[in-house]
């Protein structure tokens, strides 16, 4: 029963160390006023600190803090406020060297991307 416990308490950190690090991601959402689709790049960078989850997410020029950090078995999920709505992240890691995620726009608009470390 004490193996159990310990491994509970532990598995959120050892997934956390798996996505600490710089990630990047194209998306392709439509425009909303030309309703033709754009091509964006996401970048999220993510660090843990013992059991906590910090970091900054948006495009190459805009990064902002990320909030609302949950790690729920192998996946993390968080947003960030921009534009004056959120931008929602999930991010599942299945040991390779990718991420596979989607991020939701303050509009609803759902954008599947796959997380690729940065070197």
């Amino acid at each position: 029963m004490k193996r159990i416990l310990l491994a509970c308490a532990i598995f959120p950190l050892l997934v956390s160390a798996a996505v600490t690090g710089q990630w990047r991601a194209t998306a392709h959402p439509v425009n909303a006023t030309t309703h033709q689709p754009q091509t964006i790049g996401i970048y999220v960078n993510l660090a843990q600190s013992g059991s906590q989850l910090t970091g900054t997410a948006g495009t190459a020029g805009t990064m902002l803090p990320i909030q609302n950090v949950v790690v729920s078995g192998n996946v993390v999920t968080f947003s960030i406020a921009e534009g004056g709505g959120n931008t929602s992240f999930s991010m599942t890691d299945t040991g390779a060297p990718t991420i596979s995620g989607s991020v939701t726009l303050a509009t609803g608009q759902i954008l599947p991307v796959t997380f690729s470390a940065v070197r």
